[in-house]
């Protein structure tokens, strides 16, 4: 796994994008300050709630703020796009203000668009009370969560087209990415960095190869551009994704009783992938989940259990089966009473199929 090259980070996941699955944690869920890495869920609710082309008029309280600057002046006039650059390549606090404003008309309003979208997306360790990052009180999330708001944040063709620019002339102004595995890094597509003090060093990133997107975060990670290339590295070359079902392909039988035929197919539901070593792949088990038997007549695509995959004990993925045909009742043969009451006790027990 990713855990042989190990981080400096306090807190560090690896999250393989299409599957959903953690390949690296390390304290995954522990609350920690996220400086700057707050703008990509203000980035995600202000496309979500204003239109690029709005213009937003900067106020005299917006050019003020502490911390990295876009360096806007009072009455100027930008667009949404305009900002969002700002707030994403230079890490504007000042970009951060003005879109919390224009979206929900104060900077408290727009922490509860936050928290809405936090919880929205199954957030359980996250919540905000600025747009920027800037330490505060009740202003936290975990490496976890974070991964799953870049997840989300780089599903939008905007989002994703800004924090994979390096450079641009916006606004009157030369803009510079600051997230250097963009120049660094084969393949890095984003997201966002974050420092202060208190919360040392913030990163998430993300790279894409040969169709495979992966986010890695760290926090208070002092070798943070080192350790998120070594995770992608060590991703890339060791994990590959694998089908573990297809589709209604059929995956097992159960028997039937008072049917035209003995046994009906089961099929699985989903296409299930996963990316795993190859050590991993030899280890994987299936377990069904489904009735000993079934009295016929069985229609076809009936639910009929569930398939699931596990690794060491623990589960991966599952999905639902159905029967892959159907299965007239023989109608010469009649239930008797020993076999209605062995159907009534019949019991759904899991089969060890490998």
């Amino acid at each position: 796994s990713a855990e042989a090259f190990g981080t400096s980070a306090r807190c560090a996941v690896l999250l393989d994008v299409q599957s959903g699955r953690f390949l690296y944690e390390r304290e995954p869920q522990t609350p920690m300050l996220i400086a700057s890495t707050t703008k990509m869920m203000t980035a995600l609710v202000v496309l979500k709630n204003a239109r690029l082309g709005d213009v937003v008029t900067v106020a005299k309280a917006q050019t003020g703020v502490e911390g990295s600057s876009m360096y806007l002046r009072e009455g100027e006039r930008l667009t949404v796009r305009e900002l969002l650059y700002g707030l994403l390549l230079s890490s504007g606090n000042d970009a951060a203000e003005a879109l919390a404003v224009h979206c929900a008309g104060d900077i408290p309003a727009f922490a509860e668009l936050m928290n809405a979208q936090a919880r929205e997306l199954g957030l359980i360790r996250s919540h905000f009370a600025n747009p920027h990052g800037l330490n505060a009180n009740q202003h936290y999330s975990c490496a976890r969560d974070l991964a799953l708001i870049a997840r989300e944040a780089m599903q939008n063709p905007d989002f994703r087209q800004i924090v994979s620019t390096k450079t641009i002339n916006m606004a009157g102004r030369a803009l510079q990415n600051h997230n250097k595995l963009l120049w660094s890094y084969e393949g890095a597509i984003g997201v966002k960095t974050g420092y202060t003090i208190k919360a040392g060093r913030c990163l998430v990133s993300a790279a894409e190869r040969d169709g495979r997107m992966l986010i890695a975060v760290t926090l208070n990670d002092p070798d943070d551009w080192l350790d998120h290339a070594a995770l992608f590295d060590e991703a890339f070359a060791r994990y590959e994704t694998r089908t573990l079902c297809a589709a209604d392909a059929v995956v097992g039988q159960t028997p039937v009783l008072s049917g035209e035929a003995r046994t009906v197919s089961l099929r699985a539901r989903d296409t299930l992938t996963l990316p795993l070593t190859e050590e991993e792949w030899a280890r994987v088990q299936t377990e069904l989940d489904l009735p000993w038997y079934v009295w016929a007549p069985v229609a076809r695509d009936a639910a009929a259990g569930h398939v699931r995959y596990l690794l060491d004990g623990k589960l991966l993925c599952q999905t639902e089966l159905y029967y892959g045909e159907d299965v007239p009742e023989y109608v010469s043969e009649t239930k008797s009473f020993w076999q209605a009451l062995t159907d009534f006790f019949a019991r759904r027990q899991p089969q060890k199929v490998n």
